[in-house]
């Protein structure tokens, strides 16, 4: 396990020094902002306040997915990331807003977020290795190989990591959408049933159409939309968005055949193609 900062080391460290491990529970977190379209240097934010007893720190999550909601008033491990370039994920920062200094937590893209029940569950069952974090402290760019743009090779290469950022946020954030839209609509189903059932009428398609746009606004202005999975989802059948089964088939009955009658209804056609006309 690597070493286990304190609140109180991460606030007389260093600024820049890296943080290997950090434990404490989840006190609160902000709501999640998303890197802007269209701007290349852009990365999502948020705030998690953390508490260590009568300690709190401020974790700057940048370039991650939301925070587990879940997660709140849990004991959770920050990790960093070993990798070819050394340790990332997790710094001690100095973070300046309005003119205010503040000793921060920087949470970037390779820091993993695990439960603490999980990772001490984990620990105690999987052997120490022999791997030790270096006594220095690691320079650089947090290790995630962002690349120098001083050169117009670079700067193509850094352009290619923010438009491949930018298509797969695409994707998360087209996919929540879609199963947004799909409960709005599953839900202005049950609408129209229950508006069928009370008064008779069919629905109009405009008047449908507007209450799923009503229902996916009413997602999107309560902040669900980006709580919801990026991929695709089963949703349960029916309008009311429950599970309606369809009903089983009956096997196929089979068709009893009377000996005698079928004999005497054979002995019949063969008279009646006998009959001359």
């Amino acid at each position: 396990m690597p070493k286990v900062s304190s609140v109180k080391e991460i606030k007389e460290s260093e600024d820049d020094a890296t943080i290997y491990a950090f434990k404490a529970v989840v006190k609160s977190m902000t709501k999640y902002f998303p890197a802007k379209e269209g701007d290349e240097k852009s990365q999502s934010f948020q705030i998690v306040t953390m508490k260590s007893g009568s300690d709190e720190i401020k974790a700057i999550l940048r370039n991650r997915d939301p925070f587990p909601p879940a997660l709140a008033n849990q004991a959770v491990y920050f990790l960093a990331y070993h990798g070819d370039k050394g340790w990332s994920g997790l710094k001690a920062k100095d973070n300046t807003y309005k003119d205010t200094t503040e000793r921060v937590l920087w949470v970037t893209r390779t820091a993993e977020v695990v439960p603490a029940v999980d990772y001490e569950r984990q620990a105690t069952e999987t052997p120490p290795t022999a791997q030790k974090p270096p006594t220095s402290q690691p320079g650089g760019d947090d290790g995630e190989a962002w690349p120098d743009t001083a050169t117009p090779d670079a700067d193509r290469k850094s352009r290619e990591i923010s438009w491949q950022m930018a298509m797969e946020e695409s994707r998360k954030t087209l996919g929540r959408c879609t199963n947004a839209m799909r409960l709005s609509l599953r839900a202005a189903e049950n609408v129209r049933s229950l508006y069928l059932k009370d008064t008779g009428l069919n629905l109009s398609s405009e008047h449908f159409r507007v209450i799923t746009s009503t229902f996916f606004m009413s997602l999107r202005d309560a902040e669900i939309v980006q709580w919801l999975p990026s991929g695709p989802v089963k949703l349960e059948g029916g309008g009311n968005g429950h599970a309606k089964p369809e009903p089983k088939p009956e096997p196929p009955k089979a068709i009893e055949v009377d000996d005698d009658a079928a004999k005497e209804a054979e002995a019949a056609q063969a008279t009646q193609d006998n009959i001359p006309f």
